[in-house]
């Protein structure tokens, strides 16, 4: 079975408290887009149980700020994970089985992130003492980061933070990639392919011209690259007159990334222009590299 699907209970020590408050939030649905019920859930759990002052800003993201426990400490800590899961993630029905929680039905679990907001809750519920905490649940990571993208910061003090959304139980994320979005577009021209084959310019030929003269999967220790969807074509009897492409590139070296990026675009627009035909390629840069120090605590 998938990891998503389940999770072990004995190998992460969970308490039966720590159980309980995971089924239940499985329980409610929230796929990405759809995360409203859940948010609000939280938010009343967090201010009645654990007497947090909760916002909701204007893109839906939670922010709960938790008075500190038996410190003196005044810097907050932010603890941060996300609120939606991937599909099919409605009406999630969770049952344990000899010490792993499972979906009985035909749904992801959902773990990903609400074992890590089950984390959260039990970590405060259970240090003897902590700083101030932020607690800050986003929307939309699944589909893009979209809710880390548009959270309002301003409602945010921490300068120190841990983002709860790993599997490995012994590994710590110290960087992540740029990862560079990329959607060509190749317009040729259309003929029957049988009759006029001579009048037409094929954008699916246009294209691969393009694919097979880059490199793509791992291409350095720090950098990789995938052609993800092709579409092109309508009929098997008429040239193409457009195929659309979706890539993507990937490094931990934000240059390499823009760079690798920038090669695509241009060998996309030469090939095309060598068979008279046009590319569009648009660029986007979904998220930058980052990287933090190795002993940061």
């Amino acid at each position: 079975e998938s990891s998503s699907s389940k999770i072990f209970v004995e190998e992460i020590n969970m308490s039966e408290r720590m159980v309980k408050n995971l089924c239940e939030m499985v329980s409610i649905s929230s796929e990405s887009g759809e995360e409203k019920e859940f948010i609000e859930f939280l938010k009343t759990k967090l201010q009645q149980e654990f007497n947090g002052r909760c916002q909701v800003d204007g893109y839906g993201n939670l922010i709960c700020k938790i008075p500190p426990k038996d410190s003196s400490a005044s810097e907050s800590l932010m603890l941060a994970a996300h609120a939606d899961t991937v599909k099919p993630g409605k009406s999630v029905k969770p049952v344990v089985r000899n010490g792993v929680i499972y979906s009985s039905g035909d749904t992801v679990l959902g773990a990903d992130c609400k074992g890590g907001i089950a984390e959260i809750l039990e970590a405060v519920i259970s240090a003897p003492k902590h700083p101030p905490l932020e607690i800050v649940i986003t929307r939309e990571e699944e589909i893009g980061f979209t809710g880390a993208k548009n959270l309002d910061y301003s409602l945010i003090s921490a300068k120190r933070g841990v983002l709860v959304d790993m599997d490995a139980l012994d590994a710590i994320v110290i960087g992540g990639p740029s990862h560079m979005l990329i959607d060509i577009e190749i317009i040729g021209k259309g003929a029957h392919s049988g009759m006029e084959p001579e009048k037409g310019i094929s954008a699916i030929k246009a294209a691969s011209l393009a694919i097979a003269t880059l490199k793509d999967g791992r291409i350095d220790p720090e950098t990789t690259a995938n052609f993800g969807i092709i579409q092109g074509g309508l009929i098997r009897n008429s040239v193409p007159e457009k195929c659309t492409i979706k890539a993507e590139v990937r490094s931990l070296n934000h240059e390499k990334c823009i760079s690798l990026s920038n090669t695509y675009k241009e060998v996309f627009e030469v090939m095309a222009h060598s068979i008279g035909a046009k590319a569009e390629v648009n660029l986007n840069l979904a998220y930058k590299a980052t990287r933090i120090s190795e002993d940061a605590h």
